[in-house]
């Protein structure tokens, strides 16, 4: 029987080794996680002439960039966008004029988007 006035310990061997391994485990996955925050989206990094342009940063540190003219469709299927190469791609069935002077300057925004890692907005 124990006294009202003692409390019994757990042993100090067991829950120092475990209590450690799982503290770190936590902490690791707490602290780690935010880290990697945006590094799997596309994040809007201009609009130029009715276009998007957008970027992702990957844990390397290389900048993704691409540019696309918004209709509400799918990536690929349905929108005017540039390539990896830059080329323009008008996919099957989709009607536009597009303003090839905008195109050259979408282009060099997108070479200041992959070369640069800030942006400074102004107005």
């Amino acid at each position: 029987m124990l006294h009202q006035n003692r409390v019994r310990q757990f042993p100090r061997l067991a829950w120092g080794f475990l209590g450690r391994r799982c503290f770190v485990m936590v902490a690791g996955v707490m602290i780690g996680s935010p880290s990697l925050a945006g590094l799997k989206d596309y994040t809007l990094y201009e609009r130029l002439d009715g276009w998007l342009i957008e970027r992702q940063t990957t844990v390397d540190g290389v900048h993704r960039c691409r540019a696309l003219m918004p209709s509400g469709g799918a990536w690929f299927s349905a929108n005017i966008h540039l390539d990896q190469n830059d080329r323009l791609i008008v996919p099957a069935g989709v009607q536009s004029d597009v303003d090839q002077e905008a195109v050259g300057r979408v282009r060099l925004a997108l070479q200041r988007c992959r070369s640069n890692g800030f942006v400074l907005e102004t107005e």
